[in-house]
């Protein structure tokens, strides 16, 4: 892979629009989901739902659920941090002409998964909290990148969903012929 290719510190740690607090909300979000999953998991203090629902099928959709979470933040990750020096934010290609938090919509994906395996009514709560804080999260970022873009970037939200990629977008390709993706579609 050509160096250029590979983000440098300012790259990767100060993105135009992230909010300053942004990782570690995030982090102690998910600590705190992850501990009263596993505690919930030994403990039983609220999987009586567990006995509704077979196993079998809590593990094979939520291990679907953590599959399709990694496939998401991956190619997010791709998108957005390794892509040539020269590339001009915000990113409008890949997985971001889809949906323009993908890191958030697979990081809430993966709380999903883990939630449906264990059916932890706790967790679930954790789990709404999560959907508040990646509003809030969006909201902040998405005004500094107004800031920053200006029309362009008010253009890229009336064209791409905030959270739930179309089912139509995915399937057609041809949606994208919108001059906001012409020429940077590919980094």
């Amino acid at each position: 892979m050509p160096t250029s290719w590979i983000p440098s510190h300012h790259q990767w740690t100060k993105m135009p629009g992230e909010h300053p607090q942004g990782d570690k909300f995030q982090a102690a979000l998910f600590m705190l989901f992850l501990g009263i999953w596993i505690s919930d998991s030994i403990l039983h203090y609220s999987t009586w739902l567990n006995h509704v629902i077979p196993l079998y099928l809590r593990l094979s959709i939520g291990l679907s659920c953590i599959i399709l979470s990694y496939y998401i933040l991956r190619r997010s990750e791709a998108d957005l941090f390794f892509r040539p020096a020269n590339y001009q934010l915000p990113v409008y290609h890949g997985i971001y002409r889809y949906c323009r938090h993908p890191m958030y919509l697979g990081d809430l994906i993966f709380h999903v998964g883990l939630g449906i395996m264990s059916i932890s009514v706790v967790s679930w709560m954790i789990f709404g909290i999560s959907i508040g804080l990646y509003s809030y999260l969006s909201q902040y970022e998405e005004q500094r990148l107004i800031q920053e873009f200006g029309d362009k970037y008010l253009l890229y939200q009336q064209i791409v969903p905030k959270w739930i990629p179309s089912f139509a977008r995915i399937m057609n390709p041809n949606l994208f012929e919108h001059s906001l993706f012409k020429g940077i579609d590919k980094p």
